[in-house]
């Protein structure tokens, strides 16, 4: 009987002492993978807050780039079409409720046609605040498209193979057997953000070099311009600049069968270049701008023209800029 307690509590020992090596194991295993679960979450959070920041904005793919700004491009159309669409049912769904307010106060409901009134002044409010909000920004740049035919301020130093004005689009012609067109304007000297839609119509002779640009230029010695190419690329050309001139040469696709809003920013000796919104080049030039007048110009191909315009930068679009957006 002895015998059979020793051997019980000897065997309880082993248990106990089993369990405890298991617990031990359960412990150390508990402790590792809380240890490596927390590291993963760390790597994680590295990879996904710092390089993709900055992998993003500066060293995408050239096919994503061109993928990323199309996005983009697309973003704005659809909200462009929303707005009108939002647009053209709020005029169809204000008729039928000033129908359905005249039938309530014949039917001698007039809490009904109450009720209907402030929902009707509640949407013209909130479409005048908008619109407001929308003129204020438009009044910040001076347009230089408007009228039956192209302002006077506009000097046509070279006409190419000819060109139209109507309905504040300039069309510009220019073939390889003749000078490509160039059109100045002049503005003040000193910080300037100038914008335009361009469109690339026909590309002309495939064998010679074709684009369409806006920029600046004030002589043969100063010339700085953001051109697109035909076949889907934008680079900027300054005379300024040291060496071969170029600022920056991107993959894009703009101006490509539509228009597209390029956006040019010289800022003390900086020069920025936003395409549908998004900042392609930021460079700098090491010259601030002088007399330099705003320039569009067509070689080798047919370009379109439209909302052609500038803006004096005020201390919040410095600092705007300054964070590397375009401006509104």
């Amino acid at each position: 009987m002895q015998y059979m307690g020793a051997i019980a509590n000897t065997t309880e020992r082993h248990l106990s002492r089993a369990r405890m090596r298991k617990n031990l194991s359960y412990l150390r295993r508990f402790i590792f993978l809380k240890t490596l679960y927390g590291a993963s979450i760390f790597v994680m959070l590295l990879l996904l807050v710092s390089p993709v920041t900055v992998f993003a904005q500066e060293d995408l793919p050239v096919r994503a780039k061109v993928l990323v700004e199309e996005m983009e491009s697309y973003k704005q159309e659809i909200s462009r079409k929303a707005q009108e669409l939002i647009g053209a049912k709020m005029i169809k769904i204000k008729t039928s409720l000033e129908l359905e307010m005249k039938r309530q106060i014949n039917s001698g409901n007039a809490e009904g046609a109450r009720a209907i009134l402030a929902v009707v002044e509640k949407w013209n409010s909130e479409q005048q605040d908008e619109q407001r909000r929308v003129e204020i920004a438009n009044a910040r740049w001076k347009e230089l498209f408007f009228g039956e035919s192209l302002p006077s301020d506009w000097n046509a130093v070279r006409e190419g193979s000819g060109w139209e004005y109507s309905e504040g689009i300039l069309k510009s012609e220019s073939d390889s057997e003749k000078e490509g067109s160039v059109f100045l304007h002049k503005i003040e000297p000193g910080d300037i953000v100038i914008r335009g839609e361009l469109q690339v119509v026909d590309s002309g002779d495939p064998r010679e070099e074709h684009r369409v640009g806006i920029g600046f230029i004030d002589s043969k010695e100063r010339v700085t311009v953001a051109y697109t190419h035909a076949p889907g690329t934008i680079f900027v050309h300054s005379s300024l600049f040291p060496g071969d001139g170029l600022l920056g040469h991107e993959k894009s696709s703009a101006c490509q069968k539509k228009f597209s809003e390029l956006q040019v920013a010289w800022i003390g000796t900086r020069f920025m270049l936003f395409v549908s919104g998004r900042l392609l080049i930021d460079r700098d030039i090491g010259a601030r701008r002088g007399g330099d007048d705003l320039a569009l110009l067509a070689t080798n191909s047919t370009g379109l023209f439209r909302k052609v315009g500038f803006r004096v930068p005020d201390e919040d679009d410095l600092k705007r800029l300054a964070s590397r957006k375009a401006l509104k």
